[in-house]
């Protein structure tokens, strides 16, 4: 399974347990009695639950997957039948599992970079070219989700030309999917780097070491 169909796979479930849980709450105030019965935040609890209507609405393209240990006590209050807390919590362990795989295979691309790089690429085109909404809006999921975090592994100062791609390929789905804020601030960044870059630049990619990427 490839790095962008296994963010795919973190969206479908995604959604899946946001569906149901968003089900659950659709009372007022039952939003934040849930937040504060699970203990956690509102506004974490909003990020669990974005939709394309939130994104739509000029929210920042981003969720949160969940941990494990909150997974399972979000699981534990929801008021539907046992099999439905089971189900909930399935869904988000494998979103869990499909992101930390996703941030695993791109902070080990230490000798495959280009090859990545050009699977971003090739999503983007796909995406571009593509004549199912749904399945075009999953892959533009998939290169922001993964060009973020492979955009986190590269130093943007010596290799400027592939970090103002990279960039490229986040404003492009980034205005796609209607967060134009964020896809300006990619832009502006593409253009910092590439300015600022030295005369000749440099022949050899040069990563950002795992600590500091991670950091």
């Amino acid at each position: 399974m490839s790095i962008l169909t296994i963010a795919q796979d973190a969206e479908l479930h995604r959604e899946a347990y946001s569906a149901l849980i968003r089900g659950c709450l659709h009372q007022p105030g039952a939003k934040q009695r849930f937040a504060r019965d699970a203990q956690i935040t509102p506004q974490y609890l909003r990020y669990i639950l974005i939709t394309q209507a939130d994104i739509e609405a000029h929210d920042l393209v981003t969720w949160r997957t969940v941990g494990p240990r909150t997974a399972k006590r979000i699981a534990s209050r929801l008021p539907v039948p046992e099999d439905q807390r089971r189900i909930a919590l399935a869904h988000m362990l494998a979103a869990r599992q499909a992101e930390e795989t996703i941030k695993r295979d791109v902070r080990s691309v230490r000798d495959d970079f280009d090859d990545m790089l050009w699977k971003v690429r090739h999503a983007q085109h796909n995406a571009t070219h593509g004549q199912d909404a749904a399945a075009v809006r999953y892959l533009y999921l998939g290169v922001v989700r993964v060009g973020q975090e492979l955009l986190r592994q590269i130093d943007g100062q010596r290799n400027p030309l592939d970090f103002a791609e990279l960039c490229m390929c986040l404003h492009g789905a980034l205005c796609v999917l209607d967060d134009h804020a964020s896809a300006l601030y990619y832009t502006r960044l593409a253009q910092f780097h590439v300015t600022q870059a030295p005369p000749g630049g440099s022949g050899a990619k040069v990563l950002i070491p795992h600590h500091h990427a991670a950091a």
